[in-house]
């Protein structure tokens, strides 16, 4: 039984990745506790609790499936960016929203905006779950391609409508129809977000099954 070896430019490019994160959430923990901004900082610690999984992964650990270790290590940071900002998530779907900012932060005399950082864990956790779907690739690419190209057609109408929602016009557009057409849009348009998300996440974790499979199993 042969079992197949993630490459260790893989594995190693994402333990970097979730290390720095991890390092970088330290300070960005007391920026937040030291600004009283609560919410910032819990989220933070979650940062640093993948930092363990990180470093295990530079170890050479989770050998039987680095591509889960890598997600779950990437969902964590994405959690944390979304969550621990408020004015993230708002931004994200083109809310107008004040972002919080520390001045002085932690006596050095500069001001740090929380928005920023939290964009750069999300750019983070994105590159993160792009080496975990080519970790899977790179296993058995005739076997999970399959399943990370539907994963992509279920996630990609969510990431345009949330593209397109940062356009101005649009916006306008979409906030100036009928407050009952508009409720009734917005309830829909989030079960069927809920719905595409879902499927999105279904086939890109049935990929990673399949990539962990031992090479002698037979394809579903």
């Amino acid at each position: 039984m042969h079992r197949f070896k993630t490459p260790l430019w893989i594995r190693w490019a994402a333990g970097l990745i979730g290390v720095v994160c991890a390092v970088a959430a330290l300070p960005l923990m007391m920026l937040g506790i030291s600004s009283s901004v609560w919410q910032f900082a819990a989220f933070q610690v979650l940062v640093l609790v993948s930092g363990i999984f990180s470093v295990g992964l530079l170890l050479g650990r989770f050998a039987e499936a680095p591509a889960m270790a890598i997600a779950c290590i990437a969902g964590t940071i994405l959690v944390a960016a979304v969550l621990g900002e408020p004015a993230t998530a708002a931004q994200l779907i083109g809310t107008p929203a004040q972002p919080t900012v520390v001045t002085n932060a932690l006596g050095t005399g500069i001001d740090i905006s929380l928005l920023t950082a939290s964009y750069i864990e999300l750019g983070a956790s994105l590159v993160l779950f792009a080496l975990s779907g080519l970790a899977v690739l790179v296993r058995r690419p005739a076997r999970s391609v399959r399943y990370l190209a539907w994963s992509a057609a279920w996630g990609l109408p969510v990431v345009l409508v949330v593209a397109a929602s940062r356009i101005p016009t649009v916006w306008h557009q979409v906030t100036s129809v009928n407050a009952y057409v508009g409720t009734a849009g917005a309830v829909l348009g989030l079960f069927i977000g809920i719905a595409l998300v879902s499927g999105c996440g279904h086939c890109f974790i049935r990929a990673m099954e399949t990539g962990a499979a031992d090479d002698d199993t037979p394809a579903t």
